[in-house]
């Protein structure tokens, strides 16, 4: 051979092995890019968060090598968590193959693991299953191995990788580099696993032990096994401990019924929640109100019992009687309200065996007459006092079975059941009427008070509110007969109470329209008999109803706020006319005219200005204007009273009081308030020719006038020798029916031309309504009724004339049928009763 071909030949040889070489440089580098790529893409530094995202990255791995290596079926399974009963995922034909191991099948290389080694394992073994044959055939163990780890196991779970023995073998330090990866990222997972859980048991270990509800856990014997620490400041530290039952710890009145409720819930094999309200009994030998809600986890291994959840609702549940008792209770007196009467009424009616029809049903509606004076001059304290004791006597009249109840303001009422007759219900009305005559004593005071009292029965009732609204009815026909006495209801109050009605719904429209009209009764000088002046009365010719009187509609004026229109009109009707009659005769001494003014009509703050206007209009002399004030507007000694009247008297006008002595009377306040006039009401009078009291107390009343300056009329003068008796006293003028009952505006002026005849006298007039063709024809006179009222004084008429309607204090009730007494009385009056002799 030349040298050029050995030449040739070594060169060829030197290349060969370069490129060997060269090969293997590439094979070197290739497993290094793969090792650090697969190291790149490993569990820790993709930050996986769950064995489920490790697992998807170890075989994102093991693909990344098997698509760059010589074996294209390679596969990759998860981590085992467990050494002896650890998991792999993977299968020979498919990446999610699933290895289970045991203690028998890995005690071959179990050891080995635990020492850190990796090793190969024929799949067959692995999967359990030898003989079988398998492609790839073996699989690379490596394990995840941390020392020093806080549970004391140092192997924790396997990487298993399966592929050709020699494959796996060339990646061994990738595949061990893998696992180590792999184990930190386990390790990362469980620790953050346990960092939650104990916060997670700490957080609820706070909220428990800090819950205001009492947690309790019973075993099947009702012992309680575990009680949170609110139950402590409750039932005590017995509880927490578990030596005692929940019987001991349940009051005894629901010791049963909760009994027999944790039973129920035992029965059932399925989780449901029961929830009841129990009485417990404290530590302290108190009852606790509890809300109960219990839950079945008897099934749940980590409780395996009865939850009980106790929340104290004592205060809540005292709340709700209270205010249920509000509800239903006055809060003044303590007594059934209205509501709850109406209950009663209406269960008494269900309940009541009407198929033997041997006992009634009945309601009492009470009334405390004059209550309103009692509230003006001694105050609503003492009022509410009054109540107070008002409703203790009254139910301290009553029977057992009987219900009084408060409706409101100084109205009571009474169920009565068991009756048999209507005349029990009666005597027990008979009865009230006298328990509340006595005097009460109120704050070391003694108040003098009475009571009228209406009867209704469910003979004349179907339910209970019409019960009660007869008895209702009934209380006005004993108000209007004259208070402290008792009326049964009949059907006659009915219709008194549909006119009632229709007059206040006709109210308005009547005083737009002045359907009012107005009557004038004289004034008489006692020595000479001649007329001074004249009260003016107002009275209502009702289109369907006929002549209306004042105490039926003057009432419904102040409830509706009509009162003021009302006695502003009558005020300048009653100062126009005078103004003319003065005109017509000039050289005759002025006449006065004597208005009516209720309490609420004067306590308004347009009333002075109203009185200034019509005297301006009118041309009315000041002097001649009197107003008629009962004793309750001066029983309010407010500023505005002392004021108003302080401004009147400046400008002239007079002031009387009228029906003096009827009600609350004071001599205060004829001493401080700037009275002119005191009018002696017709109850003095009627008895001054046989009671020598009645005599007395006239005189009395004359001569405490005529000490401080006041001049006195005498109402209801009906008999000569009463004038003469009260001329005799000193009084100087006189009104009634012996003189004239009262007459219209024609009649008056008739009247004022009598007198001026030399031949006449003018007590010779008291026919003159049944002369007058105007309306005083058709009008009863004003002695059947008297109102606090503007121009509600009907008059001074005879003793027929007394009876429903007569004046009582502003804002007492009127009560009873319209019409009928003036109706009546005018019959009297055309038979020639009231006749001038």
């Amino acid at each position: 051979m030349s040298g050029t071909g050995v030449i040739a030949v070594f060169s060829a040889v030197l290349f060969l092995l370069v490129l060997a070489r060269l090969a293997g440089l590439v094979s070197t580098t290739r497993r290094v890019v793969l090792r650090e790529r697969a190291l790149r893409d490993s569990p820790p530094r993709c930050g996986a968060v769950s064995m489920e995202e490790i697992a998807a990255l170890v075989r994102s791995a093991a693909s990344t090598l098997d698509a760059h290596g010589r074996t294209s079926r390679g596969r990759a399974g998860a981590p085992a968590t467990r050494p002896g009963c650890g998991r792999c995922w993977g299968r020979a034909a498919a990446p999610d193959w699933r290895i289970t191991w045991t203690e028998k099948l890995s005690g071959s290389w179990l050891q080995e693991l635990e020492s850190g080694g990796s090793q190969q394992v024929p799949v067959s073994e692995l999967l359990g299953r030898p003989g079988e044959v398998y492609d790839p055939s073996t699989a690379m163990l490596c394990p995840l191995v941390l020392q020093e780890r806080p549970t004391g196991e140092s192997l924790f779970g396997t990487l298993v990788v399966a592929g050709p023995a020699q494959q796996l073998d060339e990646f061994r330090e990738v595949l061990e580099a893998l696992a180590s990866q792999v184990a930190l990222a386990v390790e990362r997972i469980r620790l953050s696993r346990e960092v939650i859980r104990r916060n997670s048991e700490a957080y609820f270990r706070t909220l428990i032990h800090n819950a205001s509800d009492v947690i309790l856990i019973l075993d099947d014997d009702n012992t309680v096994r575990y009680a949170s620490p609110s139950a402590e400041a409750v039932f005590g530290p017995e509880p927490q401990h578990g030596v005692r039952r929940l019987v001991d710890l349940v009051h005894p009145d629901d010791a049963g019924r909760a009994a027999e409720a944790l039973d129920r819930m035992r029965a059932t094999d399925r989780e449901q929640d029961l929830r009841e309200d129990w009485q417990l009994m404290s530590q302290d030998h108190r009852r606790v109100e509890v809300e109960v809600r219990c839950s079945n986890l008897r099934h749940d291994q980590s409780v395996r019992g009865l939850v009980l959840t106790l929340r104290d609702v004592t205060d809540q549940r005292k709340l709700e009687r209270e205010l249920t008792h509000r509800a239903f209770h006055d809060s003044l007196t303590g007594l059934p309200n209205r509501v709850l009467l109406l209950n009663r009424i209406e269960h008494a009616l269900v309940s009541r065996p009407r198929e033997r029809g041997d006992t009634l049903v009945c309601a009492l509606f009470i009334d405390l007459d004059d209550f309103k004076v009692v509230n003006d001059t001694l105050g609503h304290t003492v009022g509410d006092h009054l109540l107070v004791a008002a409703s203790r006597r009254l139910s301290a009249t009553l029977r057992a079975g009987d219900t009084a109840a408060r409706l409101g303001g100084d109205e009571f009422a009474v169920l009565i059941e068991g009756i048999r007759e209507p005349s029990e219900a009666e005597e027990i009305a008979d009865h009230i009427v006298e328990a509340l005559a006595r005097p009460f004593h109120v704050r070391g005071e003694p108040i003098s008070v009475s009571a009228s009292v209406g009867i209704a029965t469910e003979l004349d009732s179907s339910d209970a509110e019409e019960l009660l609204g007869h008895a209702d009815l009934a209380l006005y026909a004993a108000k209007a007969a004259g208070k402290r006495q008792w009326r049964r209801y009949h059907q006659i109050l009915r219709r008194g109470m549909v006119e009632r009605h229709e007059l206040r719904t006709s109210l308005d429209s009547a005083i737009a329209e002045e359907e009012f009209t107005l009557l004038y009764q004289p004034i008489v000088e006692m020595s000479s008999d001649t007329i001074t002046g004249f009260e003016a009365l107002a009275r209502w010719p009702h289109a369907r109803l006929g002549l209306v009187l004042p105490e039926h509609f003057i009432a419904l004026a102040e409830e509706t706020g009509h009162i003021m229109p009302l006695g502003a009109w009558i005020l300048k009707q009653a100062a126009g006319d005078t103004a003319r009659w003065q005109q017509a005769a000039p050289h005759r001494v002025p006449l006065d005219i004597n208005v009516n003014v209720s309490a609420r009509q004067f306590r308004d703050p347009r009333f002075v200005g109203e009185v200034r206007h019509v005297l301006d209009e009118s041309g009315l002399a000041p002097s001649s204007l009197v107003l008629e004030l009962t004793e309750t507007v001066l029983m309010r000694q407010t500023d505005q009273v002392r004021t108003d009247m302080r401004t009147l008297k400046d400008l002239g006008v007079r002031i009387a009081i009228d029906d003096f002595g009827t009600g609350f009377s004071s001599l205060g306040y004829l001493r401080d308030f700037p009275i002119d006039l005191l009018k002696i009401d017709k109850s003095f009078v009627d008895g001054i020719l046989a009671d020598e009291q009645q005599v007395a107390l006239v005189e009395g009343i004359i001569g405490i006038a005529g000490t401080l300056g006041m001049k006195v009329i005498a109402e209801g003068i009906e008999d000569p020798r009463q004038q003469a008796v009260l001329a005799d006293m000193g009084c100087e003028f006189g009104q009634g029916y012996l003189f004239s009952p009262p007459v219209s505006a024609e009649g008056c002026e008739r009247l004022l031309r009598t007198e001026r005849e030399p031949d006449r006298r003018p007590t010779a007039v008291a026919a003159a309504p049944e002369r007058d063709p105007g309306p005083a024809a058709a009008l009863a006179p004003g002695g059947s009724g008297r109102a606090a009222a503007p121009g509600a004084v009907s008059g001074s008429g005879p003793p027929a004339a007394a009876g429903p309607g007569r004046r009582t204090a502003a804002g007492s009730r009127h009560r009873g049928p319209p019409c009928e007494e003036g109706a009546s009385h005018v019959r009297s009056l055309k038979d020639g009763r009231g006749t001038a002799t």
